[in-house]
């Protein structure tokens, strides 16, 4: 359990960063996931984005604890996305026109119940997955495992069609009740020890041989064909210069205890097209507040955070 060596090496001293240069220049790689990890502060070029998200909780989750925080903790869902106008052009015996496509890619992780939604079910030129196995997960989209397994079922005919980044960590899972009973903890009531409803998270030390740091990975690429760009005002290759109507919600359980995926993508695009006397840009910013008001009016119990990505 890596979360177990760095507990064990942060009983140590820390301070002497020196010493610890000196003796991990000395040390062996360790595995985590598919890549193996250096354990010298150097990061090497060919290093996988996996492995640099889960350095990163991971180090968030060591830094939590050097504050002293025991018993209070946090779920997290983080997106890196890239983006890419693609302008093609288009001959015809009268006319040339030119049309563009946005190329997107997205590096999504999670630990807990936070989670990441897509508007918009792509048809993916890749996906690569990478949770607790050696091995990360790499098929063509609609076939992988992790898209059977991860995948809300049961979406109404007609509504859009949202595609989930992130796994949600629910104490109630079984893979994680598997791992915790390995670790020699046990599940009361649907919670971790009978206290904690998510068994993964940043913070939450007290727990944290059950209640681990690590992240689900997961990593997709896809083009947005042409009718879903609204509009370019370039026909340079920069992405900032178009506007298209799909979005990333990133929200905590708060959000989702209260509506579906779905629910919540086509709360946010009918906000958007029928809003009145706000522009179009006006009214971006307003939607991640109108979900947030939503989940209250539909009387949810748990914290409310949302955050909105347009592509």
């Amino acid at each position: 359990d890596i979360d177990n060596d760095i507990d064990n090496e942060m009983d140590n001293d820390m301070d002497n960063d020196n010493d610890m240069d000196n003796d991990n220049a000395n040390e062996k790689p360790t595995r985590v996931g598919s890549n193996s990890i250096n354990t010298n502060n150097s990061i090497n070029i060919n290093t996988s984005i996996h492995e640099r998200l889960e350095r990163a909780f991971l180090i968030t989750d060591v830094q939590s604890k050097m504050q002293k925080i025991q018993t209070s903790g946090a779920t997290v869902a983080i997106c890196i996305i890239q983006r890419e106008v693609l302008v093609i052009q288009q001959q015809s015996q009268l006319q040339s026109q030119s049309k563009s496509q946005i190329k997107v890619t997205i590096h999504a992780a999670n630990a807990g119940d936070a989670r990441a939604v897509l508007s918009y079910r792509p048809k993916l030129i890749s996906s690569i997955t990478t949770d607790d196995d050696d091995n990360p997960d790499s098929n063509d989209e609609y076939k992988d495992n992790d898209y059977k397994n991860r995948q809300p079922q049961g979406q109404p005919q007609g509504q859009p069609q949202a595609y989930r980044l992130t796994s949600d960590h629910k104490a109630d899972d079984p893979k994680e009740i598997e791992r915790i009973e390995n670790a020699g903890g046990f599940l009361l009531r649907n919670r971790v020890l009978g206290i904690m409803a998510v068994a993964r998270s940043l913070g939450d030390h007290g727990m944290k041989e059950f209640v681990i740091a690590r992240p689900f990975c997961k990593s997709i690429e896809f083009v947005l064909p042409a009718d879903y760009v609204l509009s370019t005002s370039s026909t340079t290759s920069s992405a900032d210069n178009s506007i298209c109507a799909e979005f990333v919600i990133l929200a905590c359980d708060g959000i989702w205890d209260v509506m579906e995926d779905w629910e919540a993508v086509d709360l946010v695009k009918g906000f958007v097209a029928g809003a009145v006397g706000t522009g179009e840009y006006e009214r971006r910013d307003l939607a991640a507040k109108m979900l947030c008001k939503e989940a209250i009016r539909r009387g949810t119990t748990d914290n409310i955070t949302a955050l909105i990505a347009w592509l």
